[in-house]
């Protein structure tokens, strides 16, 4: 996962913001990032068009799941196919689901279930 992540000045560049925002988006839970090796990296399953854009509702869906979920379990969580999300008859992850334009409601309900641990 690290070898795939970006960089806060990477994600700054991708996204036209300066270092800063990166930063505060982050803190805002506008952006999900966790540290590695004293690094500060972000997984590249939150962006779209090759980075240069946010998954839509990314922050909501990361307000909703619990503070210090390992990094592991929140890309699980993005990057799995879920029997609950289904696009032309077949299981998608939440982050192509929000990626489609589908509603956010039934990714929030899934956090929402991770959160009161079902």
């Amino acid at each position: 996962m690290d070898s795939s992540s970006l960089t806060t000045d990477e994600v700054a560049e991708h996204l036209d913001l300066s270092a800063s925002t990166v930063r505060r988006y982050k803190a805002e839970r506008k952006l999900y990032s966790y540290r590695a090796n004293g690094r500060l990296l972000f997984p590249v399953w939150q962006f779209i068009q090759r980075g240069r854009r946010r998954l839509p509702a990314l922050d909501r869906v990361l307000a909703a799941l619990p503070v210090g979920l390992h990094p592991q379990a929140v890309a699980g969580f993005f990057q799995t196919p879920k029997p609950d999300l289904v696009i032309t008859g077949e299981a998608v992850s939440a982050a192509a689901w929000l990626e489609s334009g589908a509603p956010v409601e039934p990714v929030l309900a899934i956090a929402d279930a991770l959160a009161a641990g079902y």
